[in-house]
């Protein structure tokens, strides 16, 4: 948590005119550990969750509501929902989530089918370069979680769309956002890639996406006030519902994503001025 304040003063950028007028804007999202709380390395737990409607990462619909909030500032967005799940044992869950929290585009939502998992082909892969080539984006956006393959899937995606772009004389701005739900044996590299940017909850995302223009400034504050709020009065082994951390986030002592931690850094002076300059 301690990197999130450094990223503070970039805040006060976001809030002149974007970067990305006129452009269209693609975010591609996973979905399981990603937005919705599944717990998938534990079996017993992934099971569970399934059935769950409202396991909500708390706040991640209020993030990608603010990129969405663009289009009216002459940039077009698009969203689309890629997970591995198999779709009769997902897709009721994940369609909850999806349209009851109102995340945007929420009817693009690709599982998997019966032939893809019988045949065990590329799904996410596949997904997203099927959409990258209907859309045609000029900034892509993907955001997954470290539960799975995420980080390396993304990664060669990256390279390969962007190869793609270079052969056509285009160019893309590509950013890949990883949810860190599972303690990384890497405490440096967090098991990511150099091109990958992590995030421990919707506030960390929403203050990333400002630094870069994705989103308003006055929207990221507002995401980061619901998260403190909700941090703060949040149980701790909090099982149902929306949550910050769920219980079986970081089983072990990770001090740097602790909820301790994180209440400590969003009660540091540095964070509480640029609120309350804000809030004026």
């Amino acid at each position: 948590m301690n990197h999130f304040l450094k990223f503070i003063s970039a805040v006060l950028i976001s809030w002149t005119s974007m970067a990305f007028a006129n452009q269209k804007i693609v975010l591609i999202s996973d979905v399981d550990d990603t937005i919705k709380i599944s717990d998938v390395r534990y079996l017993y737990d992934k099971v569970s969750f399934s059935v769950f409607k409202d396991s909500l990462f708390f706040g991640m619909n209020l993030v990608y509501q603010a990129i969405a909030q663009k289009d009216s500032e002459s940039v077009s967005s698009e969203f689309h929902y890629v997970s591995n799940g198999w779709k009769p044992t997902v897709e009721e869950s994940h369609g909850a989530i999806l349209n009851d929290f109102k995340f945007p585009d929420a009817h693009n939502y690709r599982p998997r089918n019966l032939k893809e998992v019988l045949t065990k082909v590329s799904h996410k892969e596949n997904q997203i370069q099927s959409i990258v080539n209907q859309e045609q984006p000029d900034v892509l956006i993907l955001v997954g979680d470290n539960g799975e393959k995420d980080p390396k899937t993304y990664h060669e995606m990256a390279k390969k769309i962007k190869k793609q772009y270079e052969s056509e004389g285009r160019e893309v701005k590509i950013y890949t956002y990883i949810h860190i739900v599972y303690e990384p044996k890497n405490k440096q590299t967090l098991d990511l890639m150099p091109d990958q940017i992590p995030f421990s909850n919707a506030a960390e995302l929403a203050v990333e996406l400002a630094e870069r223009g994705l989103i308003k400034g006055t929207s990221a504050i507002k995401i980061i006030n619901a998260v403190k709020e909700k941090l703060a009065i949040e149980p701790a082994n909090s099982v149902y519902g929306p949550l910050v951390n769920p219980y079986f986030k970081y089983r072990k002592k990770t001090s740097y994503y602790h909820r301790s931690q994180c209440l400590r850094n969003y009660n540091q002076s540095p964070f509480v001025s640029l609120l309350n300059g804000l809030n004026d």
